[in-house]
């Protein structure tokens, strides 16, 4: 395992949803994902996508209301921390299957392990998944992903990822092309999406 996590994704928060997502060299708003890599003549150049639809997912607090599953995503009742149900909402809905991205096998293969919750105080939330390999039984590998409040987990990361999934060092020139990428709302929150990796 690395010392300093890699750093996934920048997402840009709005009231009850995501509106933006930033790697080290590109940004998507929500609403053209699908469409660019779609058009896209290598799909894989989106490869980030995999390890953030990990991270929203997995590392979350917040459920859906069972009874509301059969309801299109936005209008599901969800009860919990307002940034988690924007999390929720999103990799609930983010679909792309050229990358293998999909909530529901998701959520099947992977089981969560152990949990600190976000709070106002540490303003950044840890997970700990398992995912058994079919390929090898009885083969566990376990997976570390934490996401918080950008200004708090930033320092911290010693890594990014740019969207074709290429991780990148953060020596300076990085460091200081990620740390000006604001999106320039200040009524939105930033987030970061950070992984620790398998161990």
């Amino acid at each position: 395992m690395n010392d300093a996590p890699p750093l996934v994704a920048s997402l840009l928060m709005g009231p009850q949803m995501v509106k933006n997502i930033a790697f080290l060299n590109d940004v998507f708003g929500v609403e053209e994902i699908n469409k660019r890599v779609t058009n896209a003549s290598d799909p894989t150049v989106f490869s980030a996508f995999k390890a953030l639809h990990q991270i929203a997912r997995l590392c979350n607090s917040v459920k859906f209301d069972t009874t509301t599953n059969h309801l299109p995503v936005q209008d599901r009742t969800i009860k919990g921390d307002p940034t988690d149900t924007s999390l929720l909402r999103f990799s609930e809905a983010l679909s792309i299957p050229e990358l293998g991205v999909d909530a529901s096998t998701l959520q099947r293969d992977y089981q969560k392990k152990f949990e600190i919750p976000f709070n106002s105080s540490n303003k950044w939330m840890l997970s700990v998944v398992s995912k058994v390999n079919t390929a090898e039984k009885n083969v566990e590998t376990i997976w570390m992903f934490v996401k918080g409040v950008l200004d708090v987990l930033f320092p911290s990361c010693g890594s990014v990822l740019q969207s074709d999934g290429t991780v990148v060092k953060l020596a300076s020139g990085a460091r200081q092309t990620f740390a000006t990428l604001r999106f320039g709302q200040a009524e939105a929150n930033e987030y970061l999406c950070c992984e620790y990796g398998h161990f």
